[in-house]
């Protein structure tokens, strides 16, 4: 299951997922997220997975991915507060495609994590391109040409 958390802060949404999801708890979720975009631009958001203990079936898996596809580069940035494990290594190697800044943060590191939205946005390390960015277009090699 999954529930809306009320934070203190402007353009800022929280959300906690706690227990086996369900395809319906992210057929919900996607409402939900859909309606708070209409109502703020490039919201942070700030997920509290800390309960999640994965997923029902295949059908709540795909409903995930749906909701992590349709939503991609709407949130300014994302924080992921929970242990470190999977959701760490996911959030960092998610940072390197997404639009928005993805950082993890620990339990005890739940004040910082809501702080972070509002901090300014640093500029990317040299070296991490962005889907698209810096890529050359391919170019056609010649064709050796047989010899008669």
């Amino acid at each position: 299951m999954w529930t809306p958390v009320e934070l203190d802060g402007e353009n800022l949404l929280g959300m906690e997922c706690r227990g086996t999801m369900t395809k319906s708890d992210f057929d919900e979720m996607f409402v939900w997220v859909d309606e708070k975009l209409k109502m703020h631009d490039r919201p942070a958001l700030v997920v509290f997975p800390s309960g999640f203990d994965g997923y029902e079936d295949i059908s709540a898996f795909w409903a995930d991915m749906k909701v992590d596809t349709t939503f991609t580069g709407k949130f300014r940035r994302t924080a992921m507060v929970a242990e470190k494990g999977i959701l760490e290594w996911s959030t960092k190697a998610a940072d390197v495609v997404s639009s928005a800044d993805l950082k993890w943060f620990a339990p005890d590191e739940r004040a910082e994590a809501i702080a972070w939205h509002a901090a300014p946005k640093a500029p990317r390390p040299a070296g991490r391109a962005r889907r698209g960015a810096g890529c050359r277009p391919r170019q056609s090699v010649p064709r050796a040409r047989p010899r008669p």
